[in-house]
């Protein structure tokens, strides 16, 4: 195998590992929820362009900026998408604010509080993207005892 032959077939392999790395989402306001697998569902901004799809792995972290040298993502938990959809952040249901982990709050304190954090307007178009808790390697399962 010449050079050009090994050097291309190095880069398609670290493409292909980068690529089935899961996405790190950082969960920094709702570690708890995270925490206590209470929450199934997340609103983002600005991730309309990312092709998320169904099937695949998010690691829920605790933040993904702001960390300091040599400091690492603090995993809380690893996730698979169920669905993504793109819609109005004041299109919220009881149902989803309950999903985002925040079952004492109605729709107006929701939007309210993503709108205060993030400075959008209530009608915003947002990412809603639902997803289930993937065992953690290493955990044992009850199919497993």
């Amino acid at each position: 195998m010449g050079y050009a032959s090994k050097l291309f077939f190095i880069v398609m392999s670290a493409l292909n590992k980068k690529e089935m790395q899961p996405l790190s989402m950082s969960f920094a306001l709702t570690i708890a929820q995270i925490k206590a697998r209470e929450k199934t569902v997340t609103r983002r901004v600005g991730w309309s362009g990312r092709a998320l799809k169904p099937g695949d792995q998010i690691y829920a972290v605790e933040k993904t900026t702001g960390l300091k040298k040599n400091e690492k993502e603090k995993r809380l938990a690893t996730l698979e998408v169920i669905s993504v959809r793109e819609e109005p952040l004041n299109a919220v249901t009881k149902d989803d604010v309950i999903k985002e982990g925040f079952p004492e709050w109605n729709q107006a304190q929701f939007v309210a509080f993503l709108c205060g954090y993030l400075g959008i307007e209530p009608k915003t178009q947002v990412s809603r993207i639902e997803f289930a808790y993937l065992p953690e390697k290493g955990a044992q399962t009850l199919q497993g005892l």
